[in-house]
C-alpha cells in the first residue's frame, strides 16, 4: 500500500468497475469451453483427423490432455487478469491524488497529482 504524508488522510479508494473483469473473465470461460465442441463432432470426421495427425490411439486421450494443458493457460491468464484488476487504484487523499497500475505480475507504475 501506498505510504501517506505526514496529516494526510485517505478520503476515497476507487478501482475499475466489475464489469470490466467479468467481461475478461467471460473470455476466458469462453475459450475454456470452446474445445469441448470436438466432442459434438462425427466419429468419422473425428477418425480423419486422428488418421491426418497420424495418431494411433484414442484421439480423445490427446484431445483431454491438450484441453488440461489450455485450462492451465487460461488459469494463468485469469490469475494475470485478477491481478490486474484488484492492484489498480485510484487513492485520493486531502493532498493529492494517486494513482497505482499494475503492469504485469512484477512491475507497478505510481503516479501521483498535488493538488497546490
Amino acid at each position: 500500500m501506498m505510504m501517506l504524508e505526514e496529516n494526510e488522510t485517505l478520503l476515497h479508494t476507487a478501482r475499475k468497475h466489475w464489469l470490466i473483469f467479468a467481461v475478461e473473465i467471460l473470455f476466458a470461460v469462453v475459450c475454456a469451453v470452446a474445445p469441448l465442441l470436438f466432442f459434438l463432432m462425427p466419429e468419422g470426421f473425428r477418425q480423419e483427423i486422428s488418421q491426418a495427425l497420424r495418431f494411433e490411439g484414442d484421439l480423445t486421450d490427446l484431445f483431454l490432455f491438450l484441453w488440461s494443458l489450455w485450462l492451465l493457460l487460461l488459469w494463468t491468464i485469469t490469475a494475470l487478469f485478477w491481478t490486474d484488476y484488484y492492484l489498480d487504484v485510484l487513492l485520493v487523499t486531502i493532498h493529492r491524488v494517486i494513482d497505482i497500475e499494475q503492469r504485469g505480475m512484477f512491475n507497478r507504475r505510481v503516479s501521483t497529482f498535488r493538488y497546490d
